[in-house]
């Protein structure tokens, strides 16, 4: 006490050296609780994400336009016989779909690719868009915005109105310029790759658009590899983040034979697809449209409808081998285009015997004109041979599955619905 009586400087410097050492400690420990909170929580958010709700890391929607169940069967036969396998038979899940349009019973192709993109019903003829015009969000935008890697695969056109439902927004799904535009300007895609060029250039250059604009060389400037070719295609390395787009000569559509050996399978163009998203670490999304299944059925040409079919199930199965187990894969229709087989019965004891392999079409022959009754109906002509008719009997507003239809001649559609089902 005497020691503190003579240096009273120095007791008072003691003293508050220990409060701040005391305000330390506790400003220190509280630091600790924070930081271990933090790593607690962090391993919590881990733990429930790769433990409790494992999110796949690839997202592959592939859309068989026109596809239906009976299509499936058909398929089946076609290609080895009533008990061959198909890569759609292994899919885990079936479930049925109905897709109709906000305003009507029937779906079209924009509706009902729109539904599929955004999850609401909106009018025929638009793309993506409410009644009062507003944009929708599709997938591709919402697996965007969570960092996601995206892409656009197709045997058809880019601008077909499948394919842009799920990146643009319009009222007018024939409007293919404003289509065009609307994919190059919105950078929303990583990877785009379609058997059209036309759309996205001008007139100059052997295209369609009246703005002179040439989006290919625009996308050229935006960083995009531009392929033209299979050859390019498979040359583009797996190391670069991706950003490309493929714009084929459309092979299907004439008779240049170079444009057909140049052009990639849809399933070439998938696996390519799958090896470049897969490099992002947050996953990707890819939506592949098989478009030429509705052309041929549209065109009646049952071969061309089976074909293709066939090649959507090749498609499914090297998506299945090269996104891997922690991916997932969904196969959908958009509009059912019924298919049914209009026989004599020599031809249909010909199918009835053959189990295992050969070709169902070997006896048949392509609709040819057809006939109008009083009704004012439109019938496949018959053919007087012993032979069998595909024939492609209208559109429906299921998804793949409904039994909902409409025939190709016009009326109440409501007087023909659930009919029977083909298969």
């Amino acid at each position: 006490m005497k020691s503190d009586k003579q240096f009273p400087a120095v007791a008072g410097l003691t003293i508050e050296l220990m409060r701040s050492y005391i305000a330390l400690v506790k400003w220190r420990n509280q630091l600790l609780a924070l930081l271990c909170l933090a790593v607690f929580a962090g391993l919590g958010v881990l733990y429930f994400q790769h433990w409790v709700v494992q999110k796949p890391f690839g997202i592959i929607l592939i859309i068989g336009e026109g596809l239906a169940p009976e299509r499936i069967a058909l398929t089946r036969v076609y290609l080895g016989g009533s008990d061959a396998r198909l890569a759609l038979d292994g899919m885990p899940h079936v479930a049925l779909v109905t897709n109709y349009s906000r305003d009507f019973a029937v779906s079209d192709q924009a509706a009902a690719a729109s539904a599929l993109a955004t999850g609401v019903k909106v009018n025929n003829r638009s793309l993506s868009i409410d009644p009062a015009g507003k944009p929708r969000a599709n997938i591709i935008e919402l697996a965007r915005n969570r960092g996601r890697a995206t892409g656009l695969v197709t045997n058809e056109s880019l601008t077909n109105a499948t394919c842009a439902a799920f990146y643009a927004h319009a009222p007018n799904a024939n409007d293919s310029d404003q289509i065009a535009r609307q994919l190059v300007e919105g950078g929303k895609i990583d990877i785009c790759m379609g058997m059209s060029t036309a759309e996205f250039l001008p007139e100059a250059k052997q295209g369609q658009r009246q703005d002179n604009r040439d989006l290919l060389l625009e996308l050229r400037q935006s960083g995009f590899d531009v392929v033209r070719t299979r050859a390019e295609l498979e040359s583009i390395p797996v190391w670069r983040r991706p950003k490309l787009f493929g714009a084929f000569a459309d092979g299907n559509s004439g008779s240049n034979q170079a444009a057909w050996n140049d052009e990639p399978a849809l399933s070439d163009m998938v696996r390519r697809a799958i090896e470049l998203l897969q490099f992002n670490q947050r996953g990707y999304l890819l939506i592949v449209d098989a478009g030429r299944m509705r052309k041929a059925a549209e065109t009646n040409n049952a071969e061309k409808t089976l074909t293709e079919t066939a090649e959507l199930d090749r498609t499914l199965s090297t998506a299945q081998r090269y996104a891997g187990p922690k991916s997932t894969i969904i196969v959908s229709g958009d509009t059912a285009i019924v298919t049914r087989i209009e026989a004599v019965r020599r031809t249909v004891d010909d199918l009835g015997n053959r189990s295992k392999g050969g070709s169902i079409l070997r006896r048949c022959k392509r609709p040819g004109k057809t006939n109008t009754r009083q009704s004012g109906r439109s019938y496949p002509k018959r053919s007087n041979r012993a032979g069998c008719i595909l024939h492609q009997i209208g559109f429906g507003n299921g998804g793949g599955c409904s039994l909902i239809r409409k025939r190709p001649w016009h009326g109440d559609v409501t007087r023909h619905n659930r009919q029977h089902a083909d298969f």
